[in-house]
């Protein structure tokens, strides 16, 4: 089989391109190749100056105004094909020597050895040999020698392209006149046309005479051919429709079949430009009669005759190349599968290498990227059946270029491209028994399973061509994304697989996949500052209004709504301030992992680690199957804002006050930022915003701009607020009289709201423009921690009602002289008649004291 067959192949004049001489510089050999790709098609009308005719013509409808001659360069040349005589196109009917004069100084030693390479190619009917770059004195000795080789002086580039497409013009008309002479012998004294299906042995008189009635076809076939090669479609259709009639009455099947597939392509030359439904449909009869007629031909188990198989084929490949032009999908994949069932028919390797690679190719064409993956790995088996690096090498390429149909791609190749995360699955279920999630569950199962084996054939051919950096990626690849499918003892052949490979790297060498131990986001830690951001509204002189500060949360009452992701966090980093993300380390293998370094690698060079990294139990997650998804939040980066930080005077702690008490609080602000404060404004928020008598509003205005490092103290007059049932706890500590205390809750005092902004980035002015940027602004909140405590109050006391006799005297009893020897009575009793008497007039339970 031949690789890259398509339709229009017989009209195709394939031309050896041999390196001749002393060895030619890569960069040197891709330039002269480049020169020469640039003329495979030539116009008959640029020939004509070059084109002598001899005699009469035999190609009468040579249409020299619109017909060319198409080229094929085959570098390096090939083996002779034994169907040559079937197909005049599978000939080598020219030889083109390329030389490198400064590595070649003998031109006589350069011309002998052209001539013996040459001799190989016996169907080639014109040689040529270009010598580029010669020297003064080769350029004397190639004057004599002008009919052995053609010389390429220095010049410059269009000068030299245009000497080469003059050469090959009369390459061009050489093989021409070739051709005309090779069709007049052919229709005078006719030609004996062969190929591996005829009979080495003596023929039988019957089958002489059969084969002399085949022989008239096989020559018209044969014409056909070499007027196709001339550019003549007219003329080829002729005689290939002869030929057809011919081959049909001897019933050879073969020539028959060979003679059909040269009139459709006759028939797409002919109307090259022209696109219809009938030329389609025509192009399709006769090349589903072809195959017929190839697979009729072959003669299965017959160890005398060779096997026609390939021809049959190729036709379904050049067909199905036709039809992909057309966008027949469907028809397309039903030709390449029956295509590929025709590969078990085929005894030769190198004919099975180039059907996979032929059924890859259009499979990709067509859009069914796992049906080329799939042929793409037939390939690379047939590659490692080779022993040799070589064979190797390719296996690992093309196994690479399979990667992306399964999802396994090295992160190198796949930074550009994003790919779909849509799985494709069988479309329809035919077992009920099943239920859907089990046969989703089996179909993934079954994917990874697929998954591994095509990294393991990665692996093993990378090993097998010597690329330790490839094998690295490839194991690094396996063991990261299927640990949990993998034993520990196949784990552990990885791991050695990494360090062979590591062993034979150069120092330094990094590679895109990373291995162990998982690197993984955990969580984005918002520094206080980076919270109350707050976008400035430059239309307005309250510029805080109208606005929500960022914050931790995903969703907040004051934010717009209206955003294409409400589960997207977003944060704002500042320009000169730290920022902080956490990331965590594990190891799930089955083997121990020795961290021997860590560094901080990044992006861009506006990122710098302060302090340093801090590992903080790196290993917690060992084990752990089920990787955590955290999503990246949106970071927008603004310029360098000013930051202020707040302190009250007597520490941290609430300030106690008793209800009604006044006290002044001393707040004092610094700025640690890197730019200077040029607008701020105090306002209160939270409980009890009227206990606030006073802000130093002057004081903080008076200090504008407030310069990094500088700092302002302002002072707020508190007045404690009356606590009530509901706004009091109960003190745990109990008064001196025994009673307990009321203290006001938590959260019960007002909070000091800062609104502060640095300079406009564009100048002192607010400009309200789509094209300036304005850095934000940010919120300073500073609770005024005040415990309020309960004070001292009158209580009305009432007593019960009671009757107590009692004997009260008018005058108090005079105090008497004690001696110390004697003891005498000191109560003086004047009246006895004063007694306690209850007040009917009073509320019930009272009493008076009655004299």
């Amino acid at each position: 089989m031949e690789p890259d067959v398509s339709m229009e192949t017989g009209c195709m004049i394939r031309i050896a391109v041999l390196p001749v001489g002393g060895p030619i510089p890569h960069s040197r050999l891709r330039e002269y190749l480049s020169m020469l790709a640039r003329h495979t098609r030539i116009d008959l009308s640029s020939i004509s100056s070059f084109y002598s005719e001899q005699q009469n013509s035999p190609i009468t409808h040579q249409p020299w105004e619109s017909g060319s001659l198409r080229f094929k360069y085959m570098v390096g040349g090939g083996p002779p094909s034994p169907w040559e005589d079937f197909q005049a196109h599978r000939k080598i009917l020219a030889v083109i020597g390329l030389c490198h004069c400064p590595a070649s100084p003998d031109l006589d030693l350069v011309i002998d050895q052209f001539a013996i390479v040459s001799k190989g190619y016996t169907s080639a009917l014109a040689k040529r040999l270009f010598a580029f770059s010669p020297s003064d004195a080769q350029l004397e000795e190639g004057q004599e020698k002008e009919n052995s080789i053609i010389l390429f002086p220095p010049s410059d580039q269009q000068t030299q392209e245009l000497h080469m497409l003059t050469m090959i013009q009369d390459l061009a008309a050489t093989l021409l006149m070739e051709f005309e002479q090779w069709v007049l012998q052919a229709e005078s004294t006719g030609t004996i046309l062969k190929t591996p299906l005829d009979s080495q042995s003596s023929l039988g008189s019957e089958e002489v005479i059969k084969a002399k009635k085949r022989r008239l076809a096989r020559a018209q076939k044969t014409i056909g051919d070499y007027c196709l090669l001339a550019g003549s479609p007219v003329d080829a259709n002729a005689h290939f429709a002869t030929a057809i009639e011919l081959a049909r009455l001897t019933g050879d099947v073969f020539w028959h079949a060979g003679a059909l597939e040269g009139s459709v392509c006759a028939l797409l030359v002919d109307r090259m430009y022209d696109k219809d439904s009938v030329l389609e449909d025509e192009v399709r009869y006769r090349y589903y009669s072809v195959i017929q007629l190839y697979r009729r031909s072959y003669v299965q188990d017959n160890a005398q005759r060779v096997s026609t198989v390939t021809f049959e084929l190729e036709a379904q490949l050049k067909l199905a190349r036709y039809l992909c032009r057309r966008c027949v999908t469907k028809e397309v994949a039903e030709l390449l599968m029956n295509a590929s069932d025709g590969a078990k028919s085929l005894i030769d390797a190198s004919d099975r290498l180039i059907l996979y690679i032929e059924i890859a190719r259009l499979f990709s064409s067509i859009g069914y990227q796992r049906k080329a993956a799939f042929f793409s790995r037939q390939v690379a088996q047939l590659y490692l059946q080779q022993d040799n690096v070589s064979a190797a090498i390719s296996a690992m390429q093309v196994l690479s270029m399979t990667s992306k149909a399964y999802h396994v791609q090295s992160r190198g190749t796949s930074l550009k491209h994003h790919a779909s995360s849509q799985e494709y699955g069988p479309s329809n279920v035919e077992s009920g028994k099943l239920h859907p999630q089990s046969v989703i569950s089996l179909f993934e199962s079954q994917w990874s399973t697929l998954q591994m084996v095509v990294l393991r054939e990665i692996l093993m051919s990378s090993v097998r061509a010597g690329d330790p950096l490839a094998a690295w990626s490839a194991a690094a690849r396996l063991l990261r994304s299927f640990y949990p499918l993998i034993t520990p003892a196949g784990q552990s052949g990885l791991a050695s697989s990494l360090a062979n490979s590591a062993d034979r790297l150069p120092c330094g060498t990094r590679c895109t996949d990373p291995v162990l131990p998982f690197v993984r986001l955990h969580s984005f830690h918002i520094h206080p500052s980076q919270v109350d951001i707050i976008k400035r509204n430059t239309a307005k002189k309250e510029w805080w209004t109208g606005s929500a500060p960022s914050g931790p949360f995903i969703y907040t009452p004051f934010s717009k709504g209206g955003t294409a992701d409400n589960n997207k966090q977003e944060l704002t980093w500042i320009i000169g301030e730290p920022v902080q993300v956490l990331v965590e380390l594990a190891n799930p293998c089955a083997f121990d992992l020795i961290v021997e370094s860590i560094y901080l690698s990044v992006h861009s060079e506006n990122l710098d680690a302060f302090p340093g990294l801090v590992l903080s139990d790196p290993f917690r997650c060992c084990g752990s199957v089920k990787l955590k998804n955290v999503p990246i939040p949106g970071i927008s980066v603004v310029p360098p804002l000013p930051l202020l930080v707040s302190h009250v005077a007597g520490g941290d702690g609430a300030t106690i006050l008793y209800e009604g008490e006044i006290r002044d609080m001393q707040i004092r602000l610094t700025n640690t930022g890197t730019v200077p404060v040029e607008q701020a404004h105090i306002s209160l928020s939270g409980k009890n915003q009227n206990s606030v008598i006073s802000i130093a509003h002057e004081t903080l205005n008076s200090v504008l701009p407030l310069k990094p490092g500088a700092e302002v103290t302002i002072t707020v007059v508190i007045k404690a607020w009356n606590l009530n049932l509901v706004d009091s706890d109960q003190d745990a500590g109990k008064s001196t009289s025994g009673i307990s205390r009321g203290l006001s809750k938590e959260g019960s005092s007002p909070l000091l709201v800062i609104h502060y902004a640095g300079p406009l980035q564009d100048g002192d002015e607010l400009q309200d423009t789509e094209s300036s940027v304005i850095p934000p602004g940010r919120r300073l909140v500073v609770p005024l921690n005040i415990c309020v405590v309960q004070g001292l109050r009158f209580v009305k006391a009432r007593l019960l009602s009671m009757e107590i006799p009692s004997h009260v005297t008018e005058t108090l009893p005079k105090p008497v002289a004690i001696n110390d020897e004697t003891s005498e009575e000191i109560a003086n009793i004047c009246a006895m008649d004063s007694l306690v008497k209850l007040d009917p007039y009073r509320e019930v339970g009272s009493f008076g004291f009655w004299s």
